[in-house]
C-alpha cells in the first residue's frame, strides 16, 4: 500500500498515540497486553520501554532485542508492529518475530498486510531469511494476511487451551 511507512515511537506523539488508544478501549484484543500495558496510563515510560527493548533490557529477564514501530499514513498512526530479531524459548510457541495490530477505523484497507510486509523487510535487513509468526487460532483475519505474505503453517501450539497458530514466512 503506497504511503504506509514505518515510523518511531517517539515523545512527540503522545497526542496521537492518545487518539490511537482511544480507539482500543472498547475492543476484545488489548495490543498493549503484559509487559506493554504501561502504554495506557505512562506514554512517556512507554517509549522508554520501547527503546529499551532494542537492546534486549527491559521489565523482565530473558527478552530479545527488538523494534516497535508506528505504521503510519500522511502522519496518522494506523497501527503498531514490533520485530524481534532473535527468538527465545517463549517466543518460539508464542509471539515469534513479527507482532502487529491496527486500529479499528483503519482495518478492511490492506493496513496489516503493509506493515507486515515491511516488517519482514526489516526482518531480512537484520539476516533473517525466514520469520516465525503466530497469531491465536481464533483470529482467522490474522491468518489471512500471514498467508497472503507467503505464511505456511507449520503447525500450532496450546497452553491453557489457548491454540496459537504457527507460520514460517520468508522475509525476502
Amino acid at each position: 500500500m503506497p504511503g504506509i511507512r514505518l515510523a518511531p515511537v517517539t515523545l512527540e506523539r503522545e497526542a496521537e498515540f492518545g487518539a490511537f488508544l482511544d480507539e482500543w478501549r472498547n475492543e476484545a484484543f488489548d495490543p498493549f497486553a503484559r509487559m506493554f500495558a504501561i502504554a495506557w496510563t505512562d506514554y512517556a515510560g512507554y517509549v522508554a520501554l520501547v527503546h529499551e527493548l532494542r537492546d534486549g533490557r527491559g521489565p523482565v529477564a530473558g527478552l530479545v532485542p527488538s523494534e516497535t514501530s508506528f505504521v503510519e499514513e500522511d502522519g496518522r498512526i494506523l497501527g503498531i508492529v514490533n520485530r524481534r530479531y532473535a527468538l527465545n524459548e517463549a517466543l518460539e510457541r508464542f509471539g515469534g518475530h513479527i507482532g502487529y495490530a491496527v486500529r479499528p477505523s483503519a482495518r478492511g484497507r490492506g493496513v496489516a498486510k503493509a506493515a507486515l510486509r515491511l516488517a519482514l523487510a526489516d526482518l531480512r535487513a537484520h539476516g533473517i531469511a525466514e520469520a516465525l509468526l503466530t497469531c491465536g487460532d481464533w483470529n482467522t483475519i490474522s491468518a489471512r494476511v500471514i498467508e497472503s505474505c507467503g505464511g505456511r503453517r507449520i503447525g500450532d501450539a496450546e497452553a491453557d487451551g489457548v491454540i496459537e497458530r504457527r507460520y514460517l514466512v520468508p522475509t525476502g
